[in-house]
């Protein structure tokens, strides 16, 4: 895959930062990706854009609530320990 830098212009479309895995955007009449020459793009396919975000959203809703109940079960684990510590 041909790699952009920050600054460059581009074509039409949709572009990966390959540091953060940050979506661009470029569709109006001046397209220059944003940053200096050190940051570097992939262009992307819009098809390949529409999936990867759908995938992601499934994902944030599984796992969001999962996390959740992790945190306040360790949360009380924790909590349980130090006070069978501290007797």
């Amino acid at each position: 895959m041909k790699r952009y830098h920050g600054g460059e212009s581009v074509a039409k479309g949709v572009y990966l930062h390959l540091a953060d895995g940050e979506y661009i955007q470029l569709y109006g009449k001046t397209r220059v990706l944003p940053g200096d020459n050190q940051v570097k793009y992939i262009k992307v396919p819009g098809i390949v854009a529409l999936l990867l975000g759908g995938i992601g959203g499934v994902a944030f809703v599984i796992f969001l609530p999962l996390i959740g109940i992790i945190g306040v079960i360790g949360s009380l684990a924790f909590k349980g320990v130090t006070l069978i510590i501290n007797r």
